[in-house]
């Protein structure tokens, strides 16, 4: 596993969830972005963890926005 690239990605879900979030009626699933993360890298208990945690404090951030 590239770790430069995981970290990439994470860091574009942490944007996509952050976006989503801040912006009524718009955006991505980014349920289903974490989702397609966990099928490329490879299922994993750490993995799902970083996704989950990433999503949901851009989530959490996000709402402080609006």
């Amino acid at each position: 596993m590239n770790n430069t690239l995981l970290i990439l990605v994470l860091a574009q879900l942490f944007v996509i969830s952050f976006v989503s979030n801040a912006t009524p009626f718009f955006g991505a699933s980014y349920t289903l972005i974490g989702t397609s993360i966990l099928i490329k890298f490879g299922f994993s208990l750490p993995l799902f963890l970083v996704v989950v945690l990433i999503s949901g404090f851009a989530a959490a951030i996000a709402k402080l926005v609006i």
